[in-house]
């Protein structure tokens, strides 16, 4: 799940946002604050209150699709500039050149990118646009506030409409109500007993000057034996050199060299010493004094 991270989480998220697209006519963030989508007049019949399937699969593209190829390029883009930086591309190669253009060329497209939402942003802000993000302008919608009939919408309020249920329709709604009364019971008293649990540690600690009831007991000291099998403090555990351009592993602690540690990660997502799953978003440059 570590290193197929980004996939689950775009997978995950084109669940959620296709579930509120359906129902709610916007996304996860746009339905929490009383926002809905609307499809452009061209492309919206009055009678229409859900989006057209031409706006919702944009919708999707936009909202879950471009940001995860974005993603991806910019990780693409930062790894090849390592490599040809480092000289790890073998050259005269026409793969190697396309490289190359890549890495020269993605600069611009970002920086397009990037311009793209700030000029929106900004047209927004002073009221020369209707769209705040390029990608809401190009899912061919526009947003608008939700209506009480929208939030009415999606309940069964209506002594009628109950009647004319069927009965594997009342019991559905009434198996979905129950479910919901119970989360928001569980999810309650949840908060309400961790509230009290702190009023009453509070209470016992200000009164009777005690330690704290919450608090944890305190464990035995480490033991302070050295481990004869790891290299000096100074040396890469890797190549077992003394190290260069000192890079911690946060998952672990250990320090090695930065290429060491960049290609080990990079060929094994592990801790070379523990074997802890490990990432490159978890190397942190150190500046020893005098580096």
């Amino acid at each position: 799940m570590l290193r197929f991270y980004d996939e689950i989480y775009t997978i995950l998220d084109l669940i959620l946002q296709n579930y509120y697209l359906r129902s709610y006519s916007g996304s996860f963030a746009e339905n929490f604050y009383g926002i809905k989508r609307v499809a452009c007049q061209k492309d919206q019949k009055q009678e229409d209150t859900k989006l057209p399937k031409r706006c919702l699969i944009k919708s999707i593209l936009c909202l879950v699709i471009l940001p995860y190829i974005k993603h991806k390029l910019d990780f693409i883009f930062e790894e090849l500039r390592h490599k040809i930086n480092t000289g790890r591309l073998s050259q005269n190669t026409l793969l190697c050149k396309l490289y190359k253009a890549f890495v020269a060329v993605y600069p611009y497209i970002h920086m397009v990118w990037e311009g793209s939402i700030l000029v929106h942003l900004i047209s927004y802000m002073f009221g020369k646009s209707k769209w705040h993000s390029p990608f809401v302008r190009l899912s061919g919608v526009e947003l608008v506030h939700q209506t009480e009939e929208d939030l009415q919408s999606t309940h069964v309020h209506n002594p009628e409409v109950w009647q004319d249920l069927s009965l594997n329709n009342k019991l559905l709604f009434a198996c979905k109500k129950a479910v919901n009364l119970t989360a928001v019971t569980l999810s309650t008293g949840l908060s309400v007993g961790v509230f009290f649990l702190q009023f009453l540690d509070w209470w016992y600690t200000s009164d009777n000057n005690a330690p704290s009831l919450l608090a944890m007991p305190t464990p035995d000291p480490p033991k302070s034996d050295v481990d004869d099998t790891l290299p000096p403090h100074d040396i890469c555990p890797v190549c077992l050199k003394r190290r260069t351009n000192d890079t911690a592993l946060s998952v672990s602690g250990f320090v090695f060299c930065y290429p060491c540690i960049y290609e080990h990660i990079q060929q094994y997502g592990s801790c070379p010493v523990t074997s802890y799953p490990a990432r490159k978003e978890h190397l942190i440059k150190l500046y020893p004094p005098g580096a």
